[in-house]
């Protein structure tokens, strides 16, 4: 059976076929479940290999990759906290485990941001920072110099703590990995508009993750006015 793959913003699909005389057997889903079979017999074998090639050259032009290995199964979503506090310092939103994973699958599931994207590599000015402190290694929190290793850290990440993708989607990076991440009040926006506007398909939300929607969207419009955010995430 030859397996092709599609794994590209916010799909992991895959899609299988084999061919024995003049059956063809079809497999497609999610990577990492069960997924569905079809089986459909043909004229005859001539025609069951035509219909093989056809098959193949349609999922091949829609994106999908032939791989020799399955594809990992789906990680999910991760236990995190966050605590989101707005630039000016004047405000905070803290964000549990349970309305982290809702509101992270939410804005998958209606494209706003993508699983799979990546942030900058922000360790990368760990020993750079330290040097500017005059320092020769990296600090433990607990350290009195901590502080001045950390404020040389943040000015000189800033610009890949702030970086996301443009006007059509927000970074998912920024809840998914890693902390000190700055959500643009163009982000907010952006993000206020599409969870407040946008329903995932076959889905309603209970009660309490529409109260999770509400004030995921409240707080988004909140610091769209003050500059944005830092994103402190725990887990």
């Amino acid at each position: 059976m030859r397996r092709f793959e599609l794994i590209e913003k916010n799909a992991a699909k895959f899609w299988a076929i084999a061919r024995e005389r003049e059956v063809l057997v079809t497999h497609w889903g999610k990577i990492g479940s069960e997924g569905k079979q079809k089986k459909k017999i043909c004229k005859d074998f001539m025609v069951a290999e035509q219909e093989y090639d056809r098959l193949i050259r349609q999922k091949i032009r829609g994106g999908y990759d032939e791989v020799h290995k399955a594809t990992e199964s789906v990680q999910p979503l991760p236990d995190r906290t966050l605590e989101l506090v707005t630039l000016d310092d004047e405000a905070s939103f803290l964000v549990k485990p349970k309305a982290f994973r809702y509101m992270v699958w939410r804005m998958i599931e209606i494209g706003l941001i993508d699983r799979y994207a990546k942030g900058k590599d922000l360790t990368r000015w760990d020993r750079r920072a330290a040097r500017r402190a005059g320092l020769d290694a990296v600090p433990e929190p607990e350290d009195e110099q901590y502080e001045a290793w950390e404020t040389n850290w943040l000015r000189l990440s800033e610009g890949d703590r702030t970086d996301w993708p443009g006007s059509l989607q927000a970074a998912g990076w920024k809840y998914l990995e890693g902390s000190h991440w700055v959500v643009t009040p163009e982000e907010c926006k952006l993000i206020a508009e599409q969870v407040g506007g946008v329903i995932p398909k076959r889905h309603k939300a209970s009660p309490g993750q529409q109260t999770w929607v509400d004030e995921w969207v409240a707080w988004h419009k909140k610091a769209a006015k003050v500059g944005g955010y830092i994103v402190y995430a725990e887990g």
